[in-house]
């Protein structure tokens, strides 16, 4: 008995899948990290080129920093030095004449510290943040708290800084330098250096850490150096370093006396600085002018020949399988089209 023949749907030529060069379909690779992979891979003298031109991108972005930190730091060599000589003029006299310019000059070299790309050149001891990769730390010490002071009992101290949570055993009767290695130890998990400076406690601490403690940390101990029970906020009194502006007294003569040195290593190391960015600028520039790129002198004659070997025509062979490529099409099917 025959069976009737019945009409097979033949789908849209645009869903049907395509061949590949072997004459099967392929096979569909849902993994999200697969990458096409590139018929022909990139020739060696675009990639120098393409090399050639990150790395001068890269010089070029060097010797525009370089440019706007030599201006700051000329800048801010300038008030230093008008400064240093201002102060030596009221020593000299015995009389500060000359107060409101040197608070002004001081005023400029705090606030006018400079900006590259969004983000000031100098932090706040006028050191170039680039150098650091962050500002300097800040230099601080506990209000009313005596970490160092000896104790006839043992305590258990306990700090939150920030979200950390820490805790160390001062022992009883322990000398100033073991008390002070315990708490280098202990506050070293959040990044702050405790340091012994003209007998008080100060902590140098990062400025991103800073910026959150708003002033002050929590402690609480057992009634020793700290009361026990609750956490209570022990206030931070900022300390300024020598190289910090805002540490400079210019308001009578003993402060300004004080204040002498510290102005004087300053102007001496923005010199050393400028100098050094100097360096840095003519290197950057040098880079870039005469940077090299793409390919060496022995090497084009033989890509030339290989560049011209792939421009020759090459007849109906090299035509039909430039076709055979564009049609994604194999040679068992091409044949069938022709005979």
């Amino acid at each position: 008995m025959l069976s009737p023949i019945r009409d097979t749907p033949v789908s849209p030529l645009a869903q049907q899948p395509r061949l590949n060069g072997l004459g099967a379909a392929p096979v569909a690779d849902g993994s999200p990290d697969r990458r096409p992979v590139p018929a022909t891979p990139l020739s060696r003298h675009r990639l120098l080129c393409y090399e050639r031109w990150e790395r001068i991108s890269r010089g070029h972005h060097q010797v525009l920093y370089a440019q706007a930190a030599e201006e700051v730091l000329i800048q801010q060599w300038r008030r230093a030095r008008n400064l240093e000589k201002r102060i030596r003029l009221a020593l000299a006299r015995g009389a500060i004449t000359q107060g409101d310019e040197m608070e002004q000059l001081r005023r400029q070299m705090l606030t006018r510290r400079g900006s590259f790309g969004g983000r000031p050149l100098l932090d706040h001891r006028l050191e170039p943040i680039a150098d650091r990769g962050a500002s300097s730390p800040r230099l601080c010490r506990l209000k009313s708290v005596d970490l160092l002071s000896p104790r006839s009992r043992a305590e258990q101290i306990e700090l939150r800084i920030g979200e950390l949570w820490l805790s160390l055993t001062l022992p009883a009767d322990a000398s100033v330098q073991l008390q002070l290695s315990l708490v280098q130890r202990a506050l070293a998990q959040c990044g702050v250096e405790a340091l012994h400076v003209d007998g008080q406690l100060q902590f140098a601490v990062p400025d991103v850490l800073w910026q959150k403690l708003d002033g002050h940390w929590w402690m609480r101990g057992q009634g020793q150096r700290l009361p026990a029970g609750e956490l209570r906020g022990i206030k931070l009194l900022e300390c300024h370093h020598w190289q910090d502006p805002r540490g400079w007294g210019l308001n009578d003569i003993d402060n300004l006396r004080q204040s002498l040195p510290k102005v004087q290593g300053v102007v001496a190391k923005l010199a050393r600085m400028l100098k050094r960015m100097r360096s840095q600028l003519e290197l950057a520039s040098v880079g870039v002018l005469s940077g090299e790129g793409g390919l060496a002198a022995e090497e084009i004659p033989a890509q030339l020949d290989a560049l011209g070997r792939l421009l020759a025509p090459q007849g109906f062979h090299r035509r039909l399988t430039s076709l055979m490529a564009q049609a994604n099409t194999s040679r068992n099917q091409t044949q069938s089209l022709l005979y």
